[in-house]
């Protein structure tokens, strides 16, 4: 089944456009491959997988960007992060939220106009 989900219509500086398994787009470019972003900017263009995060990445993303909340969007099916992330921000007291990256896309789009320090992994 494919899914293209047509995602934002207000102005933003991190602006969504669609998302279809194995593609986000992302202002004027299409992502293949994980991305990692906050409110308004892209991060990391080339991110590791969820699977790839290991304990070091998850401190380097803090000591840069001093997250509350880390959103996941998982790819085309909802999945459960490692307990490596789970047990890294239960001991560090950050939120984390994992869910299909069109729900997470649509849930970012919501959070933009919040001030709240998040980042959020995006597996197309």
């Amino acid at each position: 089944m494919s899914t293209n989900v047509h995602l934002q219509a207000h102005q933003s500086p991190l602006r969504f456009h669609t998302y279809s398994p194995g593609k986000i787009h992302v202002n004027d470019h299409i992502y293949t491959k994980t991305i990692l972003c906050k409110q308004d900017s892209i991060i990391l263009a080339e991110a590791p997988d969820m699977d790839d995060v290991n304990l070091d990445t998850l401190k380097k993303w803090q000591n840069d960007f001093q997250p509350e909340l880390i959103l996941i969007g998982t790819g085309a099916e909802s999945r459960e992060p490692s307990n490596i992330i789970h047990t890294f921000c239960c001991e560090e007291q950050i939120a984390l939220d994992a869910m299909s990256t069109d729900y997470c896309i649509r849930t970012l789009i919501a959070l933009q106009n919040e001030f709240r320090a998040l980042i959020c992994l995006l597996s197309p």
